[in-house]
């Protein structure tokens, strides 16, 4: 697998145009959502608490327990049989004969956000697979980054020390876009601080424990 950002970036472009710049009202002017994303590098429940306040959500995630289907829902449902079924035939109709082929993880992203792109949504949650910098989520504007705790995961790529995965993980922060994060060890809050400073990126750990209600 070659990690890398070059064919997600080509294949939202074909199938889902203005979503990986954030152009969400140019999709708006074809009946397409307007929603917002945050991107997380980890597992949250950011998709669950903003449903409890009332907006419209879709949530992708990754890897899926049972079915494929698990890693796509609008307001807590899975993606539809046929919604995939169809999906995939055109993603594989637009990417016949490229050379490198899409990686199952970029066809799924890919899926997910022209389904979300096809929905009336308010706010999108986007989970990274393997680290951040190079993760095919990266592709999209987002409109704030999360940043869970940072441990060993996925070494063989992302790197064998806490900095170095940090320095993955910290890759999903995007100029000037808002970051919150959760309390880190502090080799891994140094890279992340710096990061934040270097994209002039408004940066928030959060500490406290907040009631849902």
């Amino acid at each position: 697998m070659k990690l890398g950002l070059e064919n997600i970036r080509r294949l939202l472009d074909e199938c889902c145009r203005g979503v990986r710049r954030g152009e969400r009202p140019a999709l708006a002017q074809a009946g397409a959502s307007t929603f917002r994303v945050i991107h997380v590098a980890g597992t949250n429940g950011i998709d669950s608490i903003c449903r409890a306040r009332g907006y419209r959500t879709g949530l992708f995630t990754s890897p899926h327990l049972v079915t494929f289907r698990e890693r796509i829902r609008v307001n807590g449902e899975m993606i539809s049989e046929n919604a995939v079924a169809n999906g995939l035939s055109t993603i594989r109709n637009l990417t016949a004969g490229w050379d490198p082929h899409p990686t199952f993880f970029e066809v799924a992203t890919a899926l997910g956000l022209k389904y979300f792109s096809e929905a009336k949504l308010d706010v999108v949650t986007l989970e990274t697979g393997i680290g951040g910098r190079l993760d095919a989520t990266n592709a999209i504007q987002s409109d704030v980054s999360v940043i869970t705790p940072i441990d060993f995961d996925h070494e063989q790529w992302l790197g064998k020390t806490i900095p170095q995965i940090a320095t993955e993980k910290a890759g999903i922060i995007k100029p000037g876009v808002s970051v919150v994060c959760a309390p880190q060890r502090p080799e891994a809050e140094r890279v992340i601080h710096a990061r934040s400073v270097e994209c002039e990126a408004p940066l928030q750990v959060v500490s406290e424990r907040y009631d849902r209600s």
